[in-house]
């Protein structure tokens, strides 16, 4: 009986997961094995997503984890700030309220401006509201081999920004300076000691200033920011290609030609010729090039250089001396009357027109590819000096307070002939409106010449001389100057 005891004692410790189990019955055991036998195998059947999902659980963890990383970098990186996201009707993204400024400087070869642009944030984003302009002479260049002097002399521009500015908005309000050819064609260290000057005199401003505020734009940069400026004024940024217009922008060192060009025409450019700008919604392909050597002033000193100056001599004039980025060249006296289709000739010969250039058509001048035109060129608005001698030589009605005036390019010809003709002793009167009288002939023939010679123009084109662009519905005058293209781009 003890043994029979040991016997129960041992099988129920060697089963406790059967202790208060009854096992199945028959007829439920024989039922089971049925169902199992009917299932198909685990491997046969159809998996489904959440199946899927669940064997690659760990792979899935393993790519999710730096994809997540990756885009919270991409999301938090700083975004440069740029012209062309916005450039419509609104001006980049500033606060939904409130007034925000911008401070350019404009330090070109003749003189230094200053641009002091204020913003208003409105329902579709904030608006140009209006614009402070200053300038004064002479420029930065003129201070090579000095550069604290160069730097002193912005002092006034520097005390109109801050008179325009209020002090609260100061630290929000970027500054930059952006130096042209001027100082491109500084020698040496000397373009980079003035620079340094500069980015001292304005860290101390109170504005927001970074040393990269401080620079020497490139030419390209410098055409295609005139270019959305003058088409953001116009009201024209997202609208066709046809609805555009090309600029030409001649400063006192270079000139900036833009205009938008065809998608084809894009594609079979030479290389740096063609700038993709986007604005209003649109991308624009933008023809830009940079002609360094030939502003007025240097094309000037080029042209005096020519076998033919004699032409460009006014009638009893003395021999002159021009003096210019540190070279002197003189303009021969005035032996008889000027002759104005002579010194047209002298011009595109200082300007190398027809030189050859990347392709084997459509070549501008001084070796360089002129776009082929098109659409984006048929109405070409001409800037700074441009305008200026325009009005001085009486090419065009310009009448009062004109700040844009439209006329045929052929006009200039009867209007510079007038002035080539005209004694030295009487220009004064005959052109009251003309400085650098014993250059009026040359600077004549030199706008035209660079129109019709250089660029292609045609006499019975049609061509716009502005100066300012009345702006939005208030009809605000702002110079159409590239520095508002470099303030939107800083926004």
């Amino acid at each position: 009986a003890r043994r029979a005891r040991m016997r129960r004692s041992a099988s129920a410790a060697g089963a406790p997961e059967q202790q208060g189990v009854a096992p199945p019955r028959p007829e439920q055991h024989h039922q089971q094995q049925q169902q199992r036998a009917a299932m198909p195998p685990r491997w046969n059947r159809r998996e489904t997503a959440v199946d899927t999902l669940h064997r690659y659980r760990g792979v899935l963890l393993v790519v999710s984890v730096p994809v997540m990383v990756l885009m919270l970098v991409v999301a938090l990186w700083p975004r440069a700030p740029t012209a062309w996201d916005e450039a419509g009707s609104t001006v980049g993204h500033l606060a939904p309220t409130g007034l925000k400024y911008s401070v350019v400087f404009d330090a070109g070869s003749t003189g230094s401006r200053v641009h002091v642009y204020r913003f208003e944030a409105a329902g579709s984003g904030p608006v140009l509201l209006d614009e402070l302009f200053e300038q004064l002479k002479p420029g930065l260049s003129s201070y090579a081999g000095d550069a604290e002097a160069a730097a002193a002399s912005l002092g006034p521009l520097i005390d109109k920004a801050l008179e325009r500015v209020p002090e609260a908005a100061r630290a929000d309000t970027v500054v930059t300076l952006r130096a042209t050819a001027g100082l491109r064609m500084l020698p040496g260290h000397q373009a980079e000691d003035i620079l340094v000057a500069v980015r001292k005199t304005l860290a101390v401003t109170g504005f927001k200033f970074h040393e990269n505020n401080v620079s020497i734009l490139d030419g390209a940069d410098e055409g295609a920011y005139g270019w959305v400026a003058v088409n953001y004024l116009l009201g024209n940024m997202g609208k066709p290609l046809d609805q555009t217009v090309g600029v030409t922008d001649l400063g006192g060192g270079s000139v900036q030609v833009v205009y938008a060009v065809e998608a084809g025409a894009a594609k079979g450019a030479p290389e740096g010729y063609v700038k993709d700008i986007r604005g209003g919604g649109r991308t624009y392909h933008v023809y830009q090039h940079s002609y360094l050597g030939f502003g007025l002033m240097a094309g000037r000193a080029a042209t005096l250089k020519q076998a033919a100056a004699g032409s460009c001599a006014l009638k009893g004039a003395e021999a002159t001396e021009f003096k210019y980025n540190g070279g002197a060249s003189t303009l021969p006296a005035g032996a008889s009357t000027g002759a104005f289709d002579g010194c047209v000739d002298a011009v595109a010969s200082a300007m190398r027109v027809g030189a050859p250039c990347e392709v084997t058509t459509a070549c501008s001048f001084d070796g360089a590819w002129g776009g082929g035109y098109g659409a984006g060129a048929k109405s070409m608005y001409l800037m700074s000096y441009l305008y200026e001698r325009a009005e001085e030589t009486k090419a065009f009605a310009f009448s009062g307070n004109d700040e844009t005036v439209s006329g045929q390019v052929g006009a200039m010809v009867a209007s510079g002939k007038s002035v080539c003709e005209t004694s030295f002793a009487n220009l004064p009167t005959a052109f009251p409106k003309g400085r650098d009288h014993p250059f009026m002939c040359v600077d004549a023939s030199y706008i035209y010449a660079l129109l019709t010679k250089a660029i292609g123009l045609r006499d019975n084109d049609t061509v716009t001389f502005v100066k300012k662009i009345k702006y939005g519905p208030k009809g605000v005058e702002v110079e159409a100057a590239w520095a508002l293209g470099d303030a939107i781009a800083t926004l």
